[in-house]
């Protein structure tokens, strides 16, 4: 079964983001601009605050480290089927791969938390796994977890600052997997990591000589400690 680690998850409260999901999926229906939802979104808390999560191909938002690449469209999403899902490749043996989007929150508190999660297609005996990361200030404060595709067990990075929350949540044919960190005080500049296959074994280690690839769709980020339902892109 997959582990979850992190806050306790209280029933009431979560019935309360869910229903201020809902509001805040009909506000976005009525307003044009990603910005004037932002600026104007009664709830901000569970707004989506990435760019293009369904095209990890988007190399303008998507920066691709240590070639680190995306190949678009090669399975089917687990929300509706469709055929939009991204295969996320690490083929450099010669260091660490990955794709990272970094962007500065609407509003800035010191000690906020987030929620970053990805898609991960299940996988049967595969030899490489992946690692996501959210990073703060862009200097340190990593908060990562690497995961087993296989069976959806979740490990801490052990190049991480140390675990608030993270796991998994099964999707289907996927999990979807997150990881918790806290703005640290001192930066507003957020980073959102995921490395295609970081080793062949899912213990929290890494690798740079690994190579790999694993299929993913709708990444999201947004504040709190309680992971939301995604929100898909229109």
């Amino acid at each position: 079964m997959p582990k979850k680690f992190g806050f306790p998850r209280n029933e009431a409260s979560r019935r309360d983001k869910i229903l201020q999901h809902e509001i805040v999926t009909q506000w976005g229906r009525d307003h044009k601009t990603r910005n004037d939802i932002i600026d104007n979104n009664p709830f901000p808390v569970s707004y989506n605050l990435l760019v293009a999560p369904e095209a990890f191909n988007t190399t303008s938002v998507w920066v691709p480290a240590s070639d680190g690449f995306a190949t678009a469209n090669t399975d089917a999403n687990p929300l509706n089927g469709g055929v939009d899902a991204d295969t996320l490749v690490d083929s450099n043996a010669a260091g660490f791969s990955a794709l990272r989007q970094s962007l500065t929150p609407p509003t800035v508190h010191d000690d906020e938390h987030y929620i970053f999660s990805v898609f991960l297609k299940k996988t049967s005996g595969a030899a490489s796994f992946p690692l996501i990361n959210l990073n703060v200030n862009n200097t340190g404060g990593d908060y990562g977890a690497v995961i087993d595709t296989n069976n959806g067990n979740a490990a801490d990075w052990q190049s991480s600052v140390g675990s608030i929350g993270f796991g998994t949540e099964d999707y289907g044919d996927y999990w979807r997997a997150y990881v918790i960190g806290q703005n640290n005080n001192s930066g507003d500049v957020l980073r959102c990591d995921i490395f295609p296959a970081i080793n062949s074994v899912a213990n929290g280690t890494h690798l740079d000589s690994h190579v790999g690839d694993v299929v993913g769709w709708g990444a999201q980020l947004h504040v709190g400690t309680i992971s939301l339902r995604y929100i898909q892109q229109d």
